[in-house]
């Protein structure tokens, strides 16, 4: 009877140990299938993200266009800027289609800041022109966002190009004077209204060679630079200060609504002019610097000379136009004055019993 004890004692053991190992077997069974039901609900959320992804993508090529493409379209929206302007643009967006055919036939939306790296550093080596191409490249990608055929700008992680800004070139006193009596000379002196606002106005050369005599304003001392005749396309007013009243209306030149205050062939006739007086060679803006580094020096007022250059910001001004050693602020004073400025001339014709004549219509004496 013990035996039987024993035995069922044993047979019950069994099956419980059995029991537990079934059970243990099916949870493992239980959490392999659920491990395997989240790795595949994970799957179709991965598929499901890349499909609304190449959803997403499809969309925004369908809206874009090659680079190629797109920089035609560009351009064509900037066929009324001025044809300076226009050729510089068109230009440097060539230079870099140039670099690979590959990107040339990419889409705008595909391209990245690495591809755009890429095409500024084959196309360009200097650190000026290479800043330069990627403010224009920057420009484009923000009109291809706007236009919707990107939804970002990758130029602007790009890091701006470090560059060292060259010695700006500012005219000494006798330098300036030599330049007004080359201007007071007959065969010069249809220029000398221009040379008087690029030096003490800081007009471009070539935003004066698009000025007329409706633009100058001697009663109110003003000289206006319309958004059409502006580098910049925007509008500014320039003050008339003593020293370029007293030049301007010295001339009687036709100031009809059609009469431009340069000459004709003006480019021809400044170069002429500047070799007349000994200004070789010539460095671009030497007069818009002149006027800067002297205004400043004599008027310490870095709001309203920003204000007459027409700059958004003073870091340019302050990088690259100012240049105030090698003058003094008496200088400076003798700059902003005629009479000291020309007072030699004046003394030596005096001596020569000559009088500063200068031919209708011109100059009035």
């Amino acid at each position: 009877m013990e035996y039987g004890q024993r035995k069922r004692t044993a047979e019950h053991t069994a099956c419980k140990e059995n029991q537990g190992r079934a059970d243990s077997f099916f949870v493992c069974i239980s959490s392999r299938s659920d491990t395997l039901i989240r790795e595949k609900a994970r799957s179709v959320q991965l598929l499901s993200h890349i499909f609304d992804s190449g959803t997403v993508v499809y969309e925004q090529i369908a809206r874009s266009f090659p680079f190629r493409v797109a920089v035609r379209r560009f351009l064509a929206s900037r066929s009324d800027h001025r044809c300076r302007s226009y050729q510089e643009c068109a230009s440097i967006l060539g230079r870099l289609l140039a670099v690979s055919n590959q990107l040339a036939a990419t889409y705008v939306c595909c391209l990245n800041p690495d591809d755009c790296a890429f095409l500024l550093e084959m196309a360009f080596h200097t650190a000026a022109t290479t800043d330069k191409a990627r403010r224009i490249l920057h420009c484009f990608f923000r009109y291809a966002e706007q236009e919707g055929w990107c939804s970002g700008n990758p130029v602007a992680p790009l890091r701006v190009c470090a560059n060292e800004e060259a010695r700006v070139a500012v005219l000494s006193l006798e330098q300036v004077r030599q330049l007004l009596e080359a201007s007071l000379l007959p065969q010069n002196l249809p220029c000398a209204p221009a040379v008087g606002m690029m030096l003490w106005a800081g007009i471009r050369p070539a935003e004066v060679a698009r000025l007329s005599w409706r633009d100058v304003n001697l009663a109110e001392r003003e000289i206006y630079v319309s958004p059409r005749h502006s580098k910049t396309g925007g509008a500014r007013v320039l003050s008339i200060l003593p020293v370029l009243y007293n030049w301007l209306r010295k001339f009687k030149a036709d100031r009809s609504a059609s009469h431009r205050i340069v000459p004709a062939s003006w480019a021809d006739r400044w170069r002429a002019l500047r070799d007349w007086a000994g200004m070789t060679p010539w460095r671009a803006d030497t007069l818009r610097h002149t006027f800067a580094s002297y205004h400043l020096k004599l008027f310490g007022n870095l709001g309203i000379l920003q204000q007459e250059m027409g700059h958004s910001e003073s870091r340019l001004l302050r990088t690259r136009y100012l240049n105030m050693s090698g003058f003094t602020r008496e200088d400076a004073a003798k700059f902003w004055n005629l009479d000291a400025l020309l007072n030699r001339k004046y003394t030596e014709s005096a001596m020569n019993g000559k009088e500063l004549t200068c031919p209708a219509p011109y100059f009035i004496a």
